[in-house]
């Protein structure tokens, strides 16, 4: 029996090498400090939406959040803290109600759906929220990002038409998806300068931050008016939406997911590893190119396999 996740079937579909290395052999990457401030962020919208504190069950040095920078995951803390907060304002969340099933609220929702054979799919689902003012039922996603991908990139978006065709088997209908794309770096206060003014260069913040900073050093606002216009086009939340028919769920499960995953179980039964899709494209942000290389080549690859940490369920 397997449980295959988006995180697999997309892999698969980005490289079928990349796909066996990582959950053939085993090969994980280290948490990166990207990595990071996702799961608070995701951690810290839970506990909003399930009306507990922002900071519930954070606690630097234990469980997930266990490292020994504490520092580090101290300012990460902050820094997620500020987008989240930012991003509960943007909505607001006075608009939205969580969906519930059989009393369980709709949020952060284990998924697991059979498959053929005793197999399964895996998942979770960030929050299904009905907006007040229209009545609208839609199956979120968020997303912290260094830069925001346009809105069409939902249109392609594979995990989540599979999360709502699940959710339209248990009875409830959403019409579409929003994928919450929220910055992964906060809004940064304007520095001083020697004249003791703000600095007038285009900082990544909020108009609303850089007048309290104008207004906490006692100067002047009418002087600094023209920052309003210069900050009012950075983006720290953008909502991207997509409509889906029933056909294209089901389409979608049928010749992506489900043709994927046969795929997946034809080549687990070989002995030899599968092709590779190389190109810049997928090899550029790949975390295994080296090892990949050095195999072209027909080089011993061990030692940089032994860099990467192994998944707890590998068998050597």
């Amino acid at each position: 029996m397997t449980k295959f996740s988006f995180s697999q079937i997309n892999t698969w579909g980005k490289c079928n090498y990349q796909w066996h290395l990582k959950y053939v052999e085993g090969l994980m990457s280290p948490p990166t400090p990207a990595m990071s401030y996702g799961k608070l962020g995701h951690k810290m919208i839970e506990n909003i939406l399930r009306g507990e504190d922002i900071h519930h069950e954070i606690v630097i040095g234990e469980g997930e959040f266990d490292t020994g920078e504490i520092d580090e995951v101290q300012q990460l803390i902050e820094d997620a803290t500020a987008s989240v907060r930012m991003f509960e304002a943007s909505l607001p969340l006075s608009d939205w109600e969580t969906v519930e099933l059989d009393g369980v609220p709709l949020i952060e929702f284990p998924v697991e759906v059979p498959l053929d054979d005793g197999d399964s799919y895996i998942g979770y689902i960030d929050w299904v929220a009905r907006h007040k003012p229209s009545g609208q039922v839609w199956l979120w996603d968020f997303k912290f990002r260094k830069s925001f991908q346009a809105d069409w990139v939902e249109e392609i978006d594979l995990q989540k038409p599979v999360y709502m065709k699940h959710v339209i088997d248990l009875g409830i209908d959403p019409i579409g998806t929003i994928c919450g794309q929220i910055k992964s770096t906060a809004p940064k206060k304007p520095a001083m300068t020697k004249k003791g003014t703000l600095s007038k260069a285009k900082v990544t913040t909020t108009w609303e931050i850089y007048r309290d900073a104008v207004i906490e050093n006692g100067l002047d606002i009418a002087d600094y008016e023209d920052m309003k216009d210069k900050l009012k086009d950075i983006e720290f939340i953008r909502l991207s939406r997509a409509f889906r028919t029933d056909e294209e769920l089901q389409r979608t499960w049928d010749t992506v997911f489900i043709r994927s995953v046969k795929q997946i179980k034809t080549q687990s039964s070989s002995f030899e590893p599968p092709p590779r899709s190389i190109g810049f494209m997928n090899c550029n942000f790949c975390q295994f190119r080296e090892i990949c290389i050095e195999d072209l080549k027909g080089r011993d690859t061990e030692d940089l396999k032994n860099q990467f940490q192994r998944r707890e369920d590998y068998a050597a």
